[in-house]
């Protein structure tokens, strides 16, 4: 990791110190790492990456045809899976570059409270309590403020079981390890108390390096 400070930033991103204050104050520039006397200090290489996503612009405003939910993920329409509940998104994480999946509830305004206080919980739970590698990751979420749309940001899966199950067909090794791997997330879960309640293949996900 190469670190830097307001004068490294600047010299890498070719613009003077002054202006480090601003984009600052942007939702998508990647935080600092640390704050030392000095000031804050950020990673390099973290920075580079943002550069070259193409999430560095001006300060103006998301086009019109950009849907940016939290002020950082511009989704893509139309969604790419979803349920009676809600939709979920490919988008691009405006701080990291990183392509994401967003999932947001369905007219959040009509949803049942109760619905909203559980959807609340698990976010909780699973920011919280879990940490393991067979469990998804929440990468943010937000919206509980009344109006808003309710969503929460999860790595991309590529595909879920309900989509590779037929690729399973008399490979045991293959099925050992997936099996393995989705008793591990649930014994995780189970190890602090909580339950499923909806386990099923098409809530089986697979990640970009080939775990369940």
């Amino acid at each position: 990791m190469k670190l830097g400070g307001v004068t490294e930033v600047a010299a890498l991103l070719g613009v003077s110190r002054q202006q480090i204050a601003n984009l600052k104050d942007r939702a998508e520039f990647p935080e600092p790492v640390a704050e030392i006397a000095s000031g804050p200090i950020w990673d390099l290489d973290e920075l580079e990456r943002w550069m070259s996503s193409g999430m560095r612009r001006g300060p103006g405003r998301p086009s019109a045809d950009e849907h940016v939910i939290g002020g950082r993920f511009i989704l893509e329409k139309p969604p790419i899976g979803g349920g009676g509940f809600a939709n979920v998104y490919r988008a691009q994480d405006r701080k990291t570059g990183e392509v994401v999946a967003v999932k947001v509830l369905k007219n959040s305004v009509a949803i049942h409270p109760e619905a909203v206080t559980r959807f609340r919980r698990e976010l909780r739970l699973m920011t919280e309590s879990m940490d393991h590698p067979n469990v998804a990751k929440v990468l943010d979420f937000g919206g509980f403020d009344e109006g808003e749309e309710i969503w929460c940001a999860m790595p991309l899966a590529v595909g879920s079981l309900t989509d590779q199950i037929a690729s399973f067909k008399d490979d045991l090794p293959e099925i050992l390890d997936m099996a393995r791997q989705v008793c591990a997330g649930v014994a995780h879960a189970h190890e602090r108390g909580i339950l499923h309640r909806d386990l099923k293949p098409g809530n089986i996900l697979r990640s970009e390096d080939g775990s369940w």
